[in-house]
């Protein structure tokens, strides 16, 4: 699954591996917190990666909002990013339904 900014994040704090960082994230299904979970971002991209297993599948397509706090650069404390969920649910479906062929 991914996160995708209008520009490249520039986060802080991560771990430096060939071509890409990992950071951990604290975050939000709705307002329910969530342990952290761990994202990817290659060098320059605009796209946090993150592995979304059956758990994570199940909750995005059961709610409204994810909310992530990004270790910004430059920013007093962490960044809160708010994404919506709608339509995801559906689109879930039509991947799976896809797979299945």
């Amino acid at each position: 699954m991914y996160l995708e900014f209008t520009k490249a994040p520039n986060l802080v704090g991560g771990t430096t591996h060939d071509g890409y960082d990992t950071h951990h994230l604290q975050g939000k299904w709705d307002d329910v917190p969530v342990a952290s979970f761990m994202v990817d971002q290659s060098w320059g991209e605009n796209v946090l990666h993150f592995y979304a297993d059956k758990r994570k599948i199940k909750r995005l397509g059961s709610h409204r909002t994810l909310s992530v706090a990004l270790n910004w650069y430059g920013a007093q404390g962490n960044a809160v990013w708010k994404f919506s969920l709608a339509g995801a649910r559906e689109a879930i479906g039509r991947a799976k339904a896809t797979c299945r062929r």
